[in-house]
């Protein structure tokens, strides 16, 4: 070979190098680039629903999610999924459930995720009575009022369910009844409510608190099967899995649901059963929560909660409302009593007030009073004198007039005797 070829061939390798190397830039460039696509969908779109969902290329999403993609994710740990996401909540849940000591602090704790799947005025009513209860008899009407409603408003069902297994735990292994009858997984409540045996049941158990967890409990069996997860018996053992997630049919058959409505019932799940009670750090929370479900599924699950929300503020306003229509209605004629009452009140306080002042100047009153007798007294001695010097003067002036009559009329008497001596003289005098 010449030194010319060899030149040419140390060149060409030269230039296959540069090549090489720069393919190398490239690809690492691309695979930057398509990695921060990749981390800015999940960002907006939230973790894969299981290791199964893919996406728009045909390419499973679970398997390309590194540590490094989930640190800038979900600030890091080994959960890829919203199902391992949801699971590892529902282990959790248990594991706290289980540790309580006794029913009445199970129940408490119960209460608090069971209370976010009402949905209704009225299951507010049921379900704060339930809690209350203090015997098995009392909780038992109260928890099939509770079972008997739809579990929550995503599922939009036209009654409540409950599923077969949870309803032969509290009858007990072999006893069946009408209730029973047939072979799906979820009984209707027109079919569990009418049978006397369960309520029997549930009146014979230990305490109410027994009761109102085993009710809970009924409701949130179909929260978990819609994620996709087994509840099983958190009250004494840590114990459940995964499933297919499914809600119940009108006839009480499973119904399979599709991937939109997994993501829907996954974010539920995860509303629902988010970490509550003092020292636990919401904000946190609910990053975590928007991390995995992705910020659109969280506005979409805390808009659904926001309307349950509006719908009890709007039921609490009108029921006040009528509450204070039947108020006014039923006591008017006591409101018009009170108003007549306050009147009275005020006239009896003005009386109150005129009598006041009036005993204040009482002193002033009987001084003038004195002084005015005695100014009558000097009046009526005064008056007296006068009276009695008239009186005498009156006296002594009828005896002067008795005189002057006596005279009178003997001066009558002379005169009259006269004019008779006269006449006798003018008769003899006429003769």
């Amino acid at each position: 070979m010449s030194l010319y070829d060899k030149i040419l061939a140390i060149l060409n390798l030269l230039m296959l190098v540069a090549l090489i190397a720069l393919g190398v830039m490239d690809y690492g460039k691309r695979l930057e680039l398509s990695s921060g696509l990749f981390t800015g969908d999940l960002l907006l779109k939230g973790l894969p629903v299981d290791e199964a969902e893919i996406d728009g290329t045909g390419l499973p999403i679970a398997p390309r999610i590194t540590p490094k993609i989930l640190q800038s994710v979900v600030g890091g740990g080994t959960i890829k999924t919203q199902q391992g996401e949801a699971l590892d909540e529902a282990r959790k849940f248990r594991e706290a459930v289980s540790a309580l000591p006794d029913a009445n602090a199970k129940r408490e704790m119960l209460a608090v995720f069971a209370r976010q799947l009402i949905d209704q005025p009225n299951e507010g009513v049921d379900f704060a009575r339930l809690v209350r209860s203090q015997t098995p008899q009392e909780a038992a009407y109260f928890a099939l009022g509770f079972i008997g409603r739809p579990v929550f408003g995503y599922h939009r069902l036209p009654t409540g369910y409950i599923r077969r297994d949870r309803l032969q735990g509290i009858l007990g292994e072999g006893v069946t009844t009408g209730a029973l009858a047939g072979s799906n997984t979820y009984i209707p409540s027109a079919q569990f409510l009418a049978d006397e045996k369960l309520l029997e049941a549930l009146k014979q158990r230990a305490s109410a608190a027994e009761v109102a967890n085993w009710a809970m409990l009924a409701r949130l069996d179909l929260l978990f099967d819609s994620a996709g997860l087994v509840l099983g018996d958190p009250l004494s053992v840590s114990q459940g899995g995964e499933r297919k997630a499914v809600q119940p049919a009108e006839d009480g058959s499973e119904m399979t649901l599709d991937l939109p409505q997994r993501k829907d019932a996954i974010a539920r799940f995860l509303w629902v059963m988010r970490p509550q009670g003092q020292g636990v750090d919401e904000k946190a929370t609910l990053e975590r929560i928007g991390a995995v479900m992705g910020p659109t599924q969280l506005h979409e699950t805390l808009e659904e909660d926001a309307r349950v929300d509006r719908v009890f503020q709007q039921e609490i306003d009108l029921r006040l409302l009528k509450a204070s229509e039947r108020f006014a209605a039923k006591y008017q004629e006591r409101l018009d009593e009170l108003g007549q009452f306050a009147a009275e009140l005020a006239r009896l306080k003005n009386e109150a007030r005129m009598v006041k002042e009036l005993i204040e100047k009482q002193p002033t009153l009987i001084e003038e009073r004195k002084q005015n007798l005695a100014q009558l007294k000097q009046r009526l001695e005064f008056t007296r004198g006068e009276s009695r010097a008239r009186f005498q003067d009156m006296q002594q002036n009828a005896l002067n007039l008795y005189d002057q009559r006596r005279a009178l009329m003997g001066l009558m008497e002379q005169v009259g005797q006269v004019e008779k001596d006269l006449r006798t003289l003018e008769s003899k005098a006429g003769n």
